[in-house]
């Protein structure tokens, strides 16, 4: 195996203030430049960066081929790495004399005759007396926030060799320079596409925030901060042609904004924001989605029904007789924000993959005795539809949603329920705006503009003081209080940890270093909000966390314990006439005596069998447990 100990990297730019002519040379005739140079530098690799400018991957023709050309790029495959070929020896099966032939990037190439004995009956290959170097594979793919709209994005097929093996994975942004090549298609003889023979490859900008801006674009976006109302602003500004939902807006605009990554512990915490939105169709989900990925700084959009093979997270993809590691929607949208649209029709692998994405921020792979993880350290903005179409207010949101696992629903810091209601008022000022019979329009931030403000407040790392923690902390144990009585438990650990990432990225709106009360104040607003419109019991109308949690509504569960005595009245009434109740009479009994509903009583009864309180051993017929 040959390897080597060092590698002479070159910077471009060095080049061509030295010697134009010869910089020009590398361009048009890379391969003769590297084989000279390789005398020079003693055979170590050498390795040529910072080219002038890039080229788009749908930009490259016939004319590069040959060419030493710069690409920034999405990486969307990667394989495992395999050893190739550079110098095979052959054996000649009539002299037994060895020819060693030099090889090219695809073909094995063949000796023609013995150079000894000039036999041309065959060859026999010596694999391991030949010279080998590492390779791998990998796809590369326009980035999406590049593509221009209504365009597929256009591949790009790429090889590393030697100590470029191993430096990227799926899912990094990556800068490519290398030697464009051509690769035949498998089944034609004359069509051939076009490869690069990687010379440098370097991820580069993981984190959005580290996007060059000029001083006056930051003196701009410091005065901006200063506005009085920003945060009002802000969410005029904010997929301004949708009318309402503010308070939705609000917390789509801390999720861009986004929390502190750090470290408890010896375990990472996340800073991002993970936001569900569930209801009826037509109100305007997928329009926030589709503005949410447009100002991200890397936004990608996804829709959960049409997606297929590496689906949201991640796979392994068998190509040939080896695997290829693939990146999805959320691994693609590392160090941003993933958007994703029919959250409910993901497949079954996404839903338990999905898991340690939305909290670790990592997608485990394991097949075919491999064992990968890729970085998904991003926000996950959802939308899902109700499974019966139209969102039931007499439904808790798991009853809704009935693909959606408590474990998943729990991992989203806020959930918000979009109802259509008809409401004239309402109505008459939605028309309004769609028909944009108004002359006076609220002043909004231009879309670049808003995207250019959320880069540079990325940049900041606020920090939350001891005053404002003792607030959250007092917040917190107030709410567990509740945990006693009927209302159930409504905040979680959990969820405390997603009132400090609001607080954070509230700060960050308003470009500051450290957190306000304020910001804590606010924090604490929108999760009221979440909480008393999404977590409560559809029949008493109190706040109950158990509804998108582990278990039914408190509610539920206390009348449910009480059928059994039900039960056991109603069979005393019969006096011995059977060991049983009509199943029937049972629920009209609840309907009359406890003010229920026919779907509640089904419910209560349902719960009650689950306990082994009753239980229903031939249709229509209760007995005890």
């Amino acid at each position: 195996m040959l390897r080597f100990e060092e590698e002479v990297i070159v910077d471009f730019h060095d080049l061509y203030n030295f010697n134009a002519e010869l910089a020009r040379s590398v361009i048009d005739a890379p391969e003769v430049f590297f084989t000279g140079a390789a005398l020079a530098v003693e055979n170590k690799p050498l390795r040529i960066t910072n080219l002038i400018s890039s080229t788009n991957i749908r930009s490259i023709s016939s004319d590069d081929i040959g060419k030493l050309i710069q690409v920034d790029a999405v990486v969307m495959t990667a394989s495992i790495p395999d050893s190739t070929l550079t110098m095979a020896h052959f054996e000649c099966t009539s002299c037994g004399d060895i020819t060693v032939v030099e090889q090219g990037r695809h073909k094995l190439k063949k000796p023609s005759e013995c150079g000894h004995c000039h036999s041309r009956r065959g060859f026999d290959l010596l694999i391991e007396a030949g010279t080998h170097i590492d390779t791998q594979a990998l796809g590369l793919q326009e980035r999406p926030e590049e593509l221009p709209p209504g365009e597929v994005p256009e591949p790009l097929s790429a090889t590393l060799s030697e100590e470029l093996v191993r430096t990227v994975s799926p899912g990094d942004r990556v800068r490519v320079i290398g030697v464009v090549t051509l690769q035949e298609r498998k089944g034609s003889g004359k069509a051939f596409s076009r490869a690069l023979e990687v010379n440098y490859i370097e991820a580069f900008n993981r984190n959005p925030a580290d996007l060059e801006m000029s001083e006056e674009q930051k003196k701009r976006f410091n005065a901006l901060s200063t506005k009085p109302n920003l945060e009002e602003y802000l969410i005029d500004s904010y997929a301004p042609s949708i009318y309402g939902w503010r308070h939705v807006k609000k917390a789509l605009l801390y999720a861009q904004f986004g929390g502190i990554r750090k470290q408890k512990g010896s375990l990472p915490t996340r800073g991002d924001i993970n936001i569900l939105m569930a209801g009826d169709p037509g109100t305007g989900k997928t329009q926030l989605l589709r503005f949410s990925t447009k100002v991200s700084p890397r936004g990608v959009y996804a829709s959960g029904g049409g997606v297929s093979g590496v689906g949201l997270t991640a796979a392994l993809v068998k190509d040939g007789d080896r695997y290829i590691l693939a990146a999805g929607t959320m691994a693609l949208a590392d160090m941003g924000m993933a958007c994703i649209d029919e959250l409910d029709k993901m497949g079954e692998e996404d839903r338990n993959k999905i898991h340690p994405a939305m909290e670790q921020g990592i997608i485990p792979v394991d097949k075919a005795d491999v064992h990968a993880t890729l970085n998904s350290r991003c926000s996950l903005i959802a939308a899902c539809n109700p499974t019966d179409g139209r969102y039931n207010t007499y439904k808790t949101v798991p009853e809704n949603v009935k693909k959606f696992p408590p474990s998943l629903l729990s991992r989203f810091d806020l959930i918000f329920i979009f109802l259509d209601k008809a409401e004239e008022e309402q109505d008459q000022l939605m028309a309004e705006r769609i028909l944009q019979i108004e002359e006076e329009e609220p002043e909004v931030m231009p879309l670049d503009e808003l995207k250019g403000y959320i880069t540079y407040a990325k940049t900041f790392t606020p920090t939350i003081s001891k005053e404002i923690k003792l607030r959250l902390r007092d917040f917190f144990t107030e709410k567990r209080k509740h945990q006693a009585n009927d209302t159930g438990i409504y905040i979680t650990p959990r969820q405390l940890e997603s009132l400090e990432r609001m607080t954070e990225a509230r700060a960050r709106m308003h470009l500051r270093e450290k957190a306000l009360m304020e910001d804590a104040e606010a924090a604490i607003e929108l999760f009221d909000i979440f909480i008393n419109e999404t977590c409560k019991d559809p029949y008493t109308g109190k706040v109950d966390a158990d509804i998108i949690g582990d278990g039914p509504p408190k509610s539920l569960r206390v009348q449910s314990d009480r059928v059994r005595l039900v039960v056991e009245l109603m069979l005393q009434e019969l006096d011995g006439e059977r060991e049983y109740v009509l199943k029937g009479a049972l629920i009209n009994f609840l309907i009359r005596e406890w003010g229920v509903m026919k779907v509640r009583a089904e419910q209560i009864i349902d719960l009650a069998e689950q306990k082994d309180l009753i239980f229903n051993p031939y249709l229509d017929h209760i007995r005890l447990a």
